[in-house]
């Protein structure tokens, strides 16, 4: 049977647990057979080209047999996996049931590396390479290879790690170092060896150690400070199911601190089981603030506290389980305790689906737990017995229940019920255990018939007792509540028209004998309605019913005869001599029409009581094509009793295509009252601004405009552009002012630079001239009345780059950081002092010299792997322009 090339074939592997489909994306030639009873398969192309799972798989030929689930792949084999893993070999022997394979003649390439090898296996994610050899290096064009490792066996777990036993370390070929474990890290970012000297510490040295054990990979850590002391500890990670990653480090007293050796310690441990889940979190760092080589960054902790957080829970079935511990462990007593909320520890048991029958529901939970937390500022008895912080026992009952259902045909019932119940062990000074009630119940009922709807509700809410706690449980912000409500609603619908009135009773004394209720309902609201398109009317009347007076009148109207819509709505209060209100409501009244592409709208708002306008505002959007416009101006009326004047507000905008000019104003005129004067009267903030996306370019002039005296303040030009070429990466934005009646002459206000940029391309090849490129950041800032300048230098200097044989890259870097108060005049001997950088980049590893003159130190790191050089060059914050990927010029 011929099989057209790119044509798809799904043959189900039927595997055990996880069944895995095997997709043939390209073949030149496709046979079937049957060798007694089972069934082969055999594929034939130039390449073939399969999908199985998350596995890519290229061969001259394929031999698939259904009966046994057994690839075998033949001639110039390529595997690729989830991992971007590779093996190529002349023989690979695949299991479709559990996805391992056997493979002959193997190279690999994992991440930076590349491992070669006789005989390979993978079972479960890794991958065994027997009497291997694995280096960086075998990409980087080099005659010989600076290093690489021959091992007895080589395992590749999933991610980024590679443990290789029996090893001998070959420089250049030749074998120098007999190790019995190594472990390497693919996406290393952190130097294994540098050594150093600056004033403060003297000499100082740190090296990471790699060991393997029964129970995981990781690294011994050694540190030495000349004026400080010595350092231990260790980096190491699980290699079970569980994700464990455990450090501690040991290191020398903080000068601050004298006999106090500093602690650096972190555990992450997560473990996710089918049924329950499993986290463990400790850190502390004493050393976050003492800038030592060598110590863990960014770990997260605090000084002298370590800080707990264990959780488990279930995952699946009911109950749901959890148990929770967070808590502080303070080392330093002679400190303020923090004041975290602690759960020495918390459990809950829940049920949050329940139990569903019909229509009725119901869930619940309870939490038990012992707390530390600040006392509740509102609470007495608590700040007695707790002073600054105290713990005490809590107990969390909640349930709900609902039930829904139609009781006949136009009838519906609905019912809810919440309890929430905080219980503590703290008393109240009557001897009582405090506790914090939350409970709502509402009940509703609702019948239809016809064109007539009646609904009664009946809800109450009850919310009483302490939190003694700030930070645990809510806090009510009243000492207790109890409000029982039963509303009653009735509406009528008939074709365009509706009416419906609605009130409520307040059932205070019912519940509270004690307690006078003056107002027992509230608000009556009737409301009359009227939708037909295009018209739609809308008019509301409110009641008191407890004084027999009425409250307000409200009402609106929209009309909309397309394309034009207009809008008006106003009220009226009825007691406005008693309340002290104004009688009549804003009238709002609004007007638009729609554009074809755009709209055009006009709203105004009046004050009825006093017959003065309030605002007017117009708008216009407008979109022809891909450009846009649009424009907004609102007007503010004078208020004479406030003494506020007019003001005229608004902006403008047109887009086309990748440009942009925008213009905004805001006029502020004179005080209606003579007698009062305002700096600000008379004047309006204007800006015009262009901007251009596709060449990040930003202009912006702005100003104060006296229209009444005829000048201009603060006249600005505020220019912005942003590069962002393959030679160059630089932002420069600054600030021109112009002459102004105060200042009548130019200066530059602000001007700052950052970035980089190619003065010379970056050599390739080793016959080309040296590269140069300059960077880092300057700013200047104006001193008012002097002419000068404080001046900010922020690792500004030039970097060189060679190219030698082997594609080995040298790059010389000088920074200057520093600043000055008064440019030109001040000595600028402080800046002149730089930071000499030199990194040998030699494609599998670097190695970096860095001398800072100013703070008299001098550091030496190596780093292994293709990335070791990028790593240096991104910790001085500068990547070399248009410089690409060094690997592969």
């Amino acid at each position: 049977m011929l099989f057209l090339p790119a044509l798809a074939q799904n043959t189900p592997a039927e595997s055990s647990p996880q069944v895995r489909t095997l997709r043939i994306v390209e073949a030149d030639r496709l046979e079937l057979r049957n060798e007694g009873e089972e069934e082969v398969i055999i594929l034939t192309g130039s390449p073939v080209r399969m999908v199985r799972g998350d596995d890519r798989i290229e061969a001259e030929r394929v031999i698939y047999n259904r009966t046994r689930k057994k690839l075998y792949l033949l001639g110039a084999v390529r595997l690729t996996d989830k991992e971007n893993r590779v093996v190529e070999a002349q023989q690979l022997d695949l299991d479709a049931s559990d996805d391992s394979f056997e493979a002959m003649s193997v190279k690999i390439q994992s991440g930076q590396f590349d491992l070669t090898g006789p005989l390979c296996q993978r079972a479960a994610g890794q991958i065994l390479l027997s009497e291997g050899y694995l280096t960086p290096c075998a990409r980087c064009g080099q005659a010989v290879d600076d290093y690489g490792f021959r091992a007895k066996e080589v395992l590749l777990y999933p991610g980024d790690r590679i443990i290789a036993r029996e090893v001998w370390v070959l420089l250049k070929g030749q074998p120098v170092l007999y190790l019995p474990v190594l472990l390497l890290h693919l996406s290393e970012r952190r130097p294994r060896l540098e050594l150093g000297q600056d004033d403060t510490l003297g000499w100082w040295a740190q090296a990471d150690l790699p060991y393997v054990s029964d129970f995981g990979i990781g690294f011994t850590l050694l540190r030495y400070y000349e004026n400080r002391g010595w350092g231990l500890g260790f980096d190491h990670w699980g290699t079970d199911v569980a994700r464990e990653h455990y450090r501690f480090l040991l290191l020398p007293p903080n000068p601050k601190l004298p006999g106090v050796p500093q602690l650096q310690y972190s555990v992450e441990y997560k473990l996710e089981e089918p049924d329950w889940r499993y986290e463990a979190n400790l850190k502390r760092d004493d050393a976050g603030s003492d800038p030592l080589p060598g110590r863990f960054e960014n770990l997260g902790g605090r000084p002298l506290l370590t800080d707990v957080d264990v959780n488990i829970s279930k995952r699946q079935g009911e109950p749901a389980l959890r148990f929770s511990l967070r808590g502080v462990i303070d080392h330093d007593p002679l400190t303020p305790r923090p004041g975290d909320v602690q759960r020495l520890p918390e459990v809950e048991v829940g049920f949050p689906q329940g139990y569903r029958a019909g229509g009725f529901s119901l869930t619940a939970r309870m939490v038990v737990g012992i707390y530390g937390a600040p006392p509740n500022p509102a609470n007495r008895s608590a700040r007695q017995a707790f002073g600054s912080y105290g713990y005490a026992g809590r107990v969390l009952l909640e349930h709900a229940e609902s039930y829904n259902t139609q009781l006949w045909s136009g009838a519906s019932f609905s019912f809810s019920n919440r309890f929430l119940g905080y219980y503590y062990s703290t008393r109240n000074p009557s001897g009582e255990y405090e506790r914090q009630i939350d409970w709502t119940t509402s009940a509703s009922f609702r019948q239809v018939l016809g064109p007539f709807s009646l609904s009664l509700s009946l809800n109450r809410s009850a919310r009483e007792g302490e939190n003694p706690f700030s930070g645990v449980d809510p806090s009510p912000s009243q000492r207790a509540t109890r409000q029982t409500r039963l509303g009653i609603g009735l509406s009528y619908t008939q074709g365009p028209f509706s009416l419906s009135a609605s009130t409520a009773r307040v059932l205070e004394n019912s519940l509270n004998p004690g307690v006078l209720n003056t107002n027992p309902y509230d608000p009556l609201t009737l409301t009359l309605g009227y939708s037909s398109s295009p018209l739609s009317v809308t008019l509301t009347h409110t009641r008191d019913l407890n004084k027999g007076k009425n409250l307000t009148t409200s009402g609106s109207i929209q009309y909309t005869p397309q394309p034009f819509n207009f809008g008006l709505n106003t009220s009226y209060n009825w007691d406005w001599q008693e309340r002290g209100v104004q009688r009549w409501g804003p009238l709002n009244l609004s007007a638009g029409y729609a554009l074809p592409g755009g709209n055009i709208s006009l709203s105004h708002t009046r004050d009825l009581n006093t017959g003065w306008g309030q605002s007017t505002t117009f708008s216009l959007s407008l979109r022809v094509g891909l450009d846009s416009y649009t424009l907004s101006q609102t007007v503010t009326d004078a208020n004479p009793t406030q003494n506020t004047p007019a003001t005229l507000s608004g902006s403008a905008r047109a887009i086309w295509g990748v440009h942009s000019l925008a213009f905004s104003n805001a006029f502020r005129f004179q005080i209606p009252n003579p007698a009062i004067t305002d700096p600000n009267e008379d004047t309006a903030n204007l800006t015009l601004a262009y901007s251009n996306s596709f060449s990040n370019t930003n202009l912006s002039l702005s100003g104060v405009w006296y229209f009444r005296d005829g000048y201009v303040k603060n006249p600005l030009l505020s220019f912005s552009q942003i590069l962002r070429d393959p030679g160059r990466t630089l932002t420069l934005r600054g600030v021109w002012h112009f002459p102004e009646r105060d200042q009548p002459y130019h200066y530059l206000q602000t001007l700052s630079f950052i970035g980089g940029f190619e003065v010379f391309p970056a050599p390739l090849l080793p016959e080309d001239p040296p590269g140069l490129a300059i960077q880092g950041g300057l700013n200047l800032n104006r001193t008012p009345d002097s002419g000068k300048f404080a001046l900010v230098v922020s690792d500004f200097g030039p970097t060189f780059s060679f190219v030698g044989a082997e594609r080995t890259r040298l790059f010389l870097s000088a920074f200057f950081s520093g600043n000055a108060s008064a440019f030109p005049g001040d000595s600028l001997l402080g800046i002149l002092k730089p930071r000499i950088v030199v990194v040998l980049d030699r494609c599998c590893w670097a190695l970096r010299f860095t001398l800072d003159a100013q703070k008299n130190a001098a550091t030496l790191s190596f780093l292994y792997g293709g990335q070791a050089a990028d790593f240096f060059l991104d910790q001085n914050g500068f990547q070399f322009p248009g410089l690409g990927d060094r690997r592969n010029p």
